[in-house]
């Protein structure tokens, strides 16, 4: 559904738990989303090597972070007018945002 209402690229940055099946969870995005990964402060965050790993496995996977904030920054400067970012996954992931 987000893809449709996008006109332009979708970005994805998501962070999960060491409990979750990351994997098959990124299966699940669109097969033209632009995924991004990463850490969060909490200690069930994947660590920054698991995370580069799944990225290895999965074109789409254009980089991982280690902050969240820092992510959103980076992609910012690349997206254009049309494109989006969705940021998802773990709660924790979204709580550690700095919103200015």
């Amino acid at each position: 559904s987000i893809k449709l209402s996008t006109p332009g690229n979708q970005f994805i940055l998501y962070g999960a738990s060491v409990d979750k099946n990351v994997e098959e969870i990124i299966s699940q995005f669109h097969v033209d989303a632009i995924i991004h990964l990463c850490r969060f402060t909490n200690e069930r965050s994947l660590s920054f090597q698991q995370l580069e790993l799944i990225m290895n496995k999965d074109e789409r996977i254009r980089k991982v972070y280690e902050n969240v904030n820092e992510a959103i920054a980076e992609i910012k400067l690349i997206m254009t007018e049309n494109d989006s970012i969705l940021v998802t996954g773990s709660f924790f992931l979204v709580a550690d945002i700095e919103i200015n």
